[in-house]
């Protein structure tokens, strides 16, 4: 294989793309890749933005793919694989549909979301619920809520909500919104509403206020970290 057209750091975050998705069953976020290959600041923000500048030439080369505002969609194309093989020493990288799934231990539980004010991003955890057969699934994982905003829609405190990221959502979407302002991420559980110019992220509790974050701003700073797909309310072992 020629000597790839890309800068050193650029080979590095391949690598880790494919190490860390063969680990985890699904890939890095930006936040992710940006602690890892030392993105931050002087006050230990991460530097999205940096991520974000190296992602964008390594799609344009043709090394990974992504879908456009939808967390942990990061793959790596023939040629990113190819790349890896080479910078690892593989000497039998599978094919994308190839690649081995590892042993399924369950829902992987992410973290906390806020059902309130948004709060700093969820911490990263390698706990495990099992709900319900058949929700094990590939790129679907549990946060645990904290907060009231959601209680008219029987999400309470302490509950569990299984996310799903996919590429579109709709209005009355229960989602996990994140807010990237300045490298600190900040999330919330709402309903989305996309109305004329503005985004509208409702609380279902009647004592609080939606928030509202006009298209400019929502375009900027913030994305969907997935769809809510089913609630529970109960103890697991992870």
């Amino acid at each position: 294989m020629n000597t790839p057209t890309i800068s050193e750091k650029q080979q590095q975050i391949c690598a880790y793309l494919y190490v860390y998705t063969q680990h985890a069953g699904f890939p890095p976020t930006n936040r992710e890749i940006g602690r890892e290959m030392g993105f931050i600041g002087s006050k230990g923000r991460i530097h999205t933005g940096q991520v974000d500048y190296h992602l964008t030439i390594l799609m344009k080369k043709g090394y990974i793919n992504r879908a456009a505002r939808q967390a942990r969609s990061i793959t790596l194309t023939l040629k990113g694989l190819q790349l890896v093989k080479q910078l690892l020493g593989l000497t039998d990288t599978p094919q994308p549909e190839e690649q081995a799934q590892p042993e399924q231990k369950g829902l992987q539980l992410l973290g906390i979301t806020a059902a309130g004010t948004p709060r700093g991003a969820f911490p990263e955890t390698n706990q495990f619920i099992h709900p319900l057969d058949g929700l094990a699934t590939d790129n679907v994982y549990a946060l645990l809520v904290e907060g009231n905003s959601m209680i008219e829609d029987h999400i309470c405190n302490g509950d569990y909500v299984v996310i799903k990221p996919q590429s579109n959502y709709k209005n009355g979407d229960m989602v996990v919104a994140v807010n990237s302002n300045q490298g600190l991420d900040e999330v919330t559980l709402k309903r989305f509403y996309k109305e004329g110019d503005q985004i509208r992220l409702q609380p279902a509790n009647s004592t609080m206020n939606p928030i509202f974050i006009n298209q400019d701003d929502w375009d900027r700073s913030w994305n969907i970290q997935g769809k809510v797909v089913a609630s529970f309310r109960r103890n697991f072992e992870g």
